[in-house]
């Protein structure tokens, strides 16, 4: 109830705008919500069963798309230049959260096969997105480009991302598990604010963009688009390419 409660505060925040009162009490409210849900859910992940399992799910999801989009509800970037070039998300919190949520689904998969949630889980069928068929043009061709240009370290990891984000592009579900799938070394490097990373980041942030029925997936790909986009795009045309595609993709006014 606490993680539901916490997302709806967020929720009621995001149709506020920015300088109304009420947006930043609904903020706060939503952190207090947060900060009371994680000691009874790790209490509970030490005995996941077939009663708890659909509770655990839920609010494990709950988690992970109040992680998803909290920082872009405190910041804007249009309005507020200083936080440009800054990742507005906390992708360690969101791995380990989407790793939890697998974790969850492995441990209670025949309970919750035969639950409420049966359906939402379907497309975390497993780590590997390689069960997709491979399908062209849903990345632009200079994002592989670069990475294929590539030489030196990390190379593959950067080559794995896009490989991997090319396939969850095909299953809307599979966008947000991406990170997880694309790992520990390339979320360093995002982190680490490595030009190349930020680039295939800001093209995961475009297909979350799009993700209409997810107003949480939403507001945060929009929000990483803007964030990054108008620095990263001028190291060259085909930079600028990839940024123009993650605008269009994400309905961000390019002009």
């Amino acid at each position: 109830m606490d993680a539901l409660l916490a997302l709806t505060s967020l929720h009621m925040a995001s149709e506020l705008e920015i300088d109304n009162p009420e947006r930043a009490e609904l903020l706060s409210d939503a952190l207090h919500y947060q900060s009371r849900t994680f000691p009874a859910f790790r209490a509970e992940l030490e005995n996941i069963s077939p009663i708890n399992c659909d509770a655990l799910f839920a609010c494990s999801v709950l988690m992970m798309a109040c992680t998803v989009v909290s920082p872009s509800l405190e910041i804007k970037a249009s309005e507020k230049p200083e936080i440009k070039g800054k990742v507005p998300t906390d992708l360690k919190s969101l791995f380990h959260l989407v790793k939890g949520i697998h974790s969850i689904i492995d441990q209670a998969r025949p309970s919750l096969d035969n639950g409420s949630f049966r359906f939402i889980i379907q497309p975390y069928s497993g780590a590997d997105p390689t069960f997709l068929s491979t399908e062209e043009g849903l990345l632009p061709p200079s994002l592989r480009k670069l990475c294929g240009a590539m030489d030196a370290p990390p190379h593959h990891t950067y080559r794995h991302a896009v490989d991997t984000l090319e396939h969850c592009a095909i299953a809307e579900g599979m966008v947000i598990p991406w990170i997880v799938m694309a790992g520990t070394d390339f979320v360093e490097q995002v982190e680490n604010q490595e030009p190349l990373a930020l680039l295939i980041y800001i093209s995961w942030g475009a297909l979350l963009g799009r993700l209409e029925e997810m107003w949480w997936a939403k507001v945060a790909g929009k929000t990483i688009v803007q964030s990054l986009a108008e620095d990263i795009g001028t190291e060259n045309e085909e930079w600028g390419k990839v940024v123009r595609w993650a605008k269009s993709t994400a309905r961000i006014d390019t002009i």
